[in-house]
C-alpha cells in the first residue's frame, strides 16, 4: 500500500508549513516512487529539510531483498525496527497518496488527501542504508496503520498521517516511545477526501500536474 505519493507544493510553501530550512532545489512532485529522494525532517529543533531515499535498506536486510517502503506500526516492537523507532524517526512530507481500486476490468488510481489540499506529514523511520553500489545512503520507510472509513473502501491499510499536534513530538529525540503509540490512530476521515485519477500515474516516468486532475469515473481513461 501507499506505493506512490505526491508533494505538489513549492519549496517556499514547504519551508513555511514546516517552519524549516531547505538547502536543495525543489520542484513540486506529483508521482513520487520508491528509491527516489524525498524531503524529510528528522529533528524538531534543527529544522533542516533533507532528501532521503524512499525504501529502508538497513544493514540487516539481505542484499537481494527489496527495500521496505512501508512498515506496519504494530511491528515497531520487533528487534529489527525497535532501534529506528526509538532513535530515528522522521516526518515524511507529502500532500497526498495514491491507492488503486479494482473497477471493472482495471485498477483505478485514487488520490487521497486532506480536504483543504494542505500538506501534511507521514510518520516515518529512517536508517543508514546502502545504494545499489553499496555506498552509504540515508533511507526511510512510511509507517502504516488500519484504515479509516474513507480509505477502507480502497485498501486494508493506510499510512500514518500525523495530526499537526503530533509532528514535533514524533521527531523529538526525548519523546516517550509509549506515548508515540497514540499517534498511530487513523487520520479522521471527515478531514480527508479522495477522487479517481488517470492511469498515467501507474508509471513513475510520468510526473506532472496532469496526474492530480480528477478523472470522471465513467470516462474512457477509467474504463481502459
Amino acid at each position: 500500500m501507499c506505493g506512490r505519493y505526491s508533494i505538489a507544493i513549492s519549496g517556499k510553501d514547504m519551508v513555511k508549513r514546516f517552519r524549516a530550512t531547505l538547502d536543495v532545489t525543489w520542484s513540486p512532485r506529483y508521482n513520487v516512487a520508491p528509491t527516489q529522494a524525498c524531503p524529510v525532517l528528522i529533528d524538531k529543533d534543527e529544522r533542516d529539510i533533507q532528501l532521503f531515499r524512499w525504501g529502508l535498506a538497513p544493514s540487516w536486510l539481505p542484499q537481494k531483498s527489496r527495500a521496505l517502503i512501508t512498515v506496519r506500526s504494530e511491528s515497531l516492537d520487533k528487534p529489527i525496527f525497535r532501534s529506528a523507532f526509538h532513535e530515528r524517526r522522521c516526518l515524511v512530507i507529502a500532500d497526498s497518496f495514491y491507492e488503486w481500486k479494482q473497477e471493472g476490468s482495471s485498477k483505478v488510481p485514487h488520490r487521497i488527501m486532506l480536504d483543504d489540499g494542505s500538506p501534511f506529514a507521514f510518520a516515518g523511520v529512517w536508517e543508514e542504508g546502502r545504494d545499489a553500489s553499496g555506498r552509504p545512503v540515508k533511507c526511510f520507510a512510511i509507517l502504516t496503520t488500519p484504515p479509516n472509513t474513507l480509505v477502507a473502501s480502497l485498501h486494508d491499510r493506510m499510512p500514518v498521517m500525523l495530526l499537526p499536534e503530533w509532528e514535533n513530538t514524533w521527531i523529538d529525540p526525548n519523546a516517550d516511545p509509549k506515548e508515540l503509540l497514540n499517534a498511530f490512530a487513523p487520520y479522521p476521515a471527515m478531514l480527508m477526501e479522495e477522487y479517481a485519477g488517470g492511469q498515467a500515474v501507474n508509471s513513475p516516468k510520468n510526473d506532472d500536474a496532469s496526474l492530480i486532475v480528477p478523472v470522471d469515473r465513467d470516462s474512457s481513461d477509467v474504463a481502459a
